[in-house]
């Protein structure tokens, strides 16, 4: 007999969830479909690098006091492996 209730309310709670749920998630999905051709997704994964660093954007910086460090000849080196780069 108990185990027969526990059935019976554990169905009940889990319809009540899905026919709760499911127009919430519907609506999620459907401004994720919407928003996300029109450049919402691009635009996190540009800024992804920019402002989400435990440096807050400042390792360019770093990056530069790096450069600044370096021998003629280290510098030298930089330049040509730098310059083989596509940007």
């Amino acid at each position: 007999m108990k185990t027969t209730l526990k059935m019976i309310l554990g169905g009940a709670l889990f319809g009540t969830v899905l026919f709760f749920t499911w127009p919430i998630l519907l609506v999620v999905f459907t401004l994720k479909f919407i928003f996300t051709p029109f450049g919402m997704g691009r635009m996190m994964w540009m800024n992804r690098g920019r402002h989400f660093g435990p440096m807050g954007g400042m390792h360019n910086f770093a990056f530069a006091d790096k450069i600044r460090t370096m021998n003629e000849e280290e510098y030298t080196q930089f330049k040509s492996r730098m310059g083989n780069r596509c940007c």
